[in-house]
């Protein structure tokens, strides 16, 4: 296949256990935690990207013989 996920994918924060403001409602997306995820979320994606632009997940034993 030749792809990965970077770490850490999340980058949203949903607030206290329980009954509450929604996400939106609560401006989640103005939330320290939330911003600082999308920041290294963006990093890794980046890394990851030129990592594998200069090396490449080769197609051995991923190819099925038909």
């Amino acid at each position: 296949m030749g792809f990965t996920i970077p770490p850490n994918v999340d980058t949203y924060w949903v607030g206290e256990a329980g009954p509450g403001p929604s996400f939106i409602e609560a401006n989640g997306y103005e939330n320290d935690f939330t911003r600082q995820h999308a920041k290294i979320n963006a990093y890794n994606l980046i890394h990851f990207a030129r990592m594998l632009k200069n090396h490449p997940i080769p197609a051995e034993g991923n190819i099925i013989k038909g």
